[in-house]
């Protein structure tokens, strides 16, 4: 879920992650840049930088 880690759906994150632990699955929570708690600038939804972050997150 790469958007407001902290608010809004955090609840629904909560109650899901375990579960997919359990099924084996990772599951992380991250604000991409520009989001929610996130410092930066989200220009639009698909840019390089953006798709680059989500890589390095993954990895």
């Amino acid at each position: 879920m790469p958007y407001r880690k902290s608010k809004m759906v955090r609840a629904r994150g909560e109650r899901n992650h375990p579960f997919f632990a359990a099924n084996g699955y990772l599951a992380i929570r991250v604000d991409m840049r520009g989001c929610s708690n996130s410092e930066g600038l989200m220009p639009d939804i698909y840019v390089p930088d953006k798709l680059a972050d989500a890589r390095h997150a993954i990895a």
